[in-house]
């Protein structure tokens, strides 16, 4: 195999233990599917099973991408703007805000993030949280059994990686209770009319979720006579297939094609976990030698850092010397204008640490800790220490007057809260106290 052969594939099922498995190739742009394999698993071996009859049908190696994930809607998501973050600063705050995003206890939910988009327009970073209850995440595992694979994710939190065209998700029976959270809002899947959910986006690029009532609709990537038509992707021996046929793989084709094109490095570090035991030989090994190079630099760090302080102790005597010597001048009135001068800039030096400019991530930090469970953030923009917030209720009955008595306690904010309560969602300004943070974000 060619060293920069890039390969990605992808297994789907559903409840009924139909599975779909495809495996495309990708050179430069343009998409291709290789192969694909579809078989319903027995009652004896499950899914499991299947899937691992499907990796040997497809002619798997083993650098190919594998991706997995159930058909359907279980996985609920919604996107967020946030300021531009490294992954685990975003991870802290989004696991303050979790319980606002999604009516379950946050106990009994497996969740993850992905970055959809670094910086989008106004500089802010798109991030798509994903949540699947617990007891599901498990039947999840079950069904991938001894399967090695890169990625567990449905299609659901994957369908704009390439495509910049709806797409189209058959209603399933994986929906245990009528409400599903999708987008900005839970939509109600029982409607006899709907024939599933159109996957889309608004004009700030999130992405949303609405009721389909015709299933045929032309030019929607999983539907109509050519569901799985686009531009760059060339279906290989399944385009002679038809329509009906073709959108069963629709879902599957959507995950090699995010295998393809998605950062996997990044997708590791903020999607779901996957299991060690699941892991392909290549990741257990590059681990392995990450954790090595980590320790060798913990030790370095350590030996720099020895030194660092050895200097700063020194410098931090030498400068306790010369306030004693100030100040005890000072007593006899003796304090000529070079040692005022180094006591004002002393002084200044202090006052410039202590009134540091403040950083959106501890503010950010500070608000979502703050805000009471019935309220959520969907946008945060933060310039000149003055924080802009919209914030939208998940639930009706919540009081917008419990925004602002919060918030006016709280000392790290100026005096000054604005509150602008509109008809979809609540414009909150803070503007804050230059201060140490240190005390506040503790």
């Amino acid at each position: 195999m060619g060293i920069f052969e890039n390969r990605a594939a992808a297994f789907s099922w559903n409840t009924k233990g139909e599975c779909f498995g495809v495996i495309l190739s990708k050179d430069g742009g343009k998409f291709k599917v290789l192969n694909y394999w579809t078989e319903k698993a027995s009652s004896s071996g499950g899914v499991a099973a299947s899937l691992s009859k499907g990796q040997s049908a497809l002619g798997l190696k083993e650098n190919d991408t594998v991706i997995v994930g159930e058909m359907g809607m279980r996985c609920s998501f919604t996107d967020l703007q946030m300021p531009a973050m490294q992954p685990k600063d975003i991870q802290r705050s989004l696991s303050f805000s979790l319980s606002s995003h999604f009516p379950v206890d946050p106990e009994n939910l497996h969740w993850a993030f992905r970055i959809v988009k670094e910086k989008d327009a106004s500089g802010q970073a798109i991030v798509r949280l994903l949540a699947i209850e617990n007891k599901h995440w498990d039947d999840w595992l079950d069904s991938v059994g001894t399967l090695k694979v890169d990625q567990i994710i449905p299609a659901v939190a994957v369908a704009d990686s390439v495509l910049e065209k709806p797409v189209f998700i058959p209603k399933s029976d994986n929906l245990q209770s009528s409400k599903i959270v999708a987008g900005e809002s839970s939509l109600d899947s029982t409607s006899t009319e709907s024939k599933g959910f159109l996957i889309n986006k608004n004009e700030e690029g999130l992405q949303v979720v609405s009721i389909c009532k015709e299933q045929d609709l032309e030019d929607t990537f999983g539907a109509g006579e050519n569901p799985l038509s686009s531009e760059n992707l060339d279906l290989g021996a399944l385009s002679e297939k038809s329509g009906d046929y073709q959108k069963r793989f629709a879902q599957a084709v959507l995950m090699a094609l995010h295998g393809l094109t998605a950062n996997q490095k990044l997708e590791a570090e903020t999607s779901f976990p996957v299991p060690v035991e699941m892991s392909p030989k290549r990741n257990v090994f590059l681990t392995t030698l990450c954790s090595a190079l980590a320790v060798y630099l913990l030790a370095l760090g350590i030996f720099q850092v020895s030194k660092f302080i050895g200097t700063r102790k020194k410098e931090a005597a030498n400068i306790r010397a010369v306030t004693e010597k100030i100040m005890a001048d000072s007593n006899k009135n003796a304090v000529d204008t070079k040692q005022l001068e180094a006591l004002e800039q002393l002084k200044f030096e202090i006052d410039e640490k202590i009134d540091r400019s403040a950083s959106p991530k501890d503010v950010l930090s500070l608000i979502t800790k703050n805000l009471p469970k019935e309220f959520y953030l969907s946008n945060f923009q933060f310039r000149q220490d003055k924080a802009t917030c919209k914030v939208k209720k998940s639930d009706v009955a919540a009081s917008t007057s419990d925004l602002f008595k919060i918030f006016k306690k709280i000392d790290f904010f100026e005096d000054d809260v604005q509150i602008d309560e509109g008809s979809k969602e609540i414009t909150l300004v803070l503007e804050v106290k230059k201060r140490n943070l240190a005390e506040e974000t503790q």
